[in-house]
């Protein structure tokens, strides 16, 4: 019998997940898989690694994702350009653009309130961020709409007279600090009605899966979160039963092989 590895938890969260279980059974769920691990390892039954348990990553709800950023985008689609909006309300615009851009560039938080505004290329869409270990990447920002959130933004900083480097600004002016956006993005999550805050994580996990699920290559997604291993990534992301299933149908193997069939026979002829 197999050694139960990172891959098999994986699998056990996302069919908990798949069923409806709300996140708060589900980790009971993994605490009692954690007992019996340290139960099995006492009784010389079996050695598990409990180190992967706590590599697992938190996730996010989609459906808490869609009110949270729903709550965060409402402060600037009322009436008026989105410019204004962004004028009107800085600090939620702050909130807004950061998590626009951890969920479309699974950039980590310090990384996201590390970018510096000499680092933008608004005509090439995209941002270099400088990343662990010192090692610069750069990422891609495609939505249209995030582009013109993001030209807002930058308008508002001139307009304020904000001199630093960086992009995003706290209430003072001042350089927005992890720690203060994770505050911010818990009120926000409150606010927004969610039963659990979302954690800045959760948005880079989230960007993640999203990714993989569209059946984009975890090579790609691997350098898209500036993993150096892909042994990182395989952890840190799970592929869903929907990605499979769509690879499955996208690569009908038996029709493709009835085909591949008839087209043999009918060339003997």
């Amino acid at each position: 019998m197999r050694e139960l590895g990172i891959e098999d938890l994986l699998a056990f969260v996302h069919s908990q997940r798949a069923r409806g279980l709300a996140e708060r059974t589900i980790i009971r769920r993994l605490a009692a898989l954690r007992g019996f691990c340290v139960w099995l390892s006492a009784a010389g039954i079996a050695h598990i690694d409990l180190q992967e348990l706590r590599t697992l990553p938190r996730v996010a709800a989609t459906e808490d994702l869609r009110r949270l950023y729903g709550y965060l985008q409402s402060f600037v689609q009322g009436e008026g350009s989105l410019r204004s909006a962004v004028r009107s309300r800085p600090r939620e615009a702050s909130v807004l653009l950061a998590v626009s851009l951890m969920l479309v560039t699974g950039a980590r938080v310090s990384e996201t309130t590390g970018i510096e505004c000499s680092n933008i290329d608004l005509q090439g869409a995209s941002i270099r961020v400088l990343g662990k270990g010192c090692r610069d990447r750069t990422v891609y920002i495609a939505d249209v709409w995030l582009q013109r959130l993001l030209i807002a933004y930058l308008e508002l900083r001139s307009d304020l007279g904000i001199a630093h480097r960086f992009l995003l600004f706290g209430r003072d002016g001042s350089p927005l600090k992890p720690e203060t956006f994770r505050q911010w993005l818990k009120r926000a999550s409150h606010a927004a009605g969610l039963d659990r805050h979302v954690s800045p994580h959760m948005l880079r996990h989230a960007a993640a899966t999203q990714l993989l699920e569209a059946g984009v290559d975890i090579r790609f997604v691997q350098r898209l979160l500036g993993h150096a291993s892909i042994t990182t990534t395989e952890i840190y992301t799970h592929v869903s039963d929907v990605a499979l299933r769509r690879a499955v149908s996208a690569a009908d193997v038996l029709q493709r092989g009835s085909s591949l069939i008839i087209l043999s026979y009918l060339a003997r002829f």
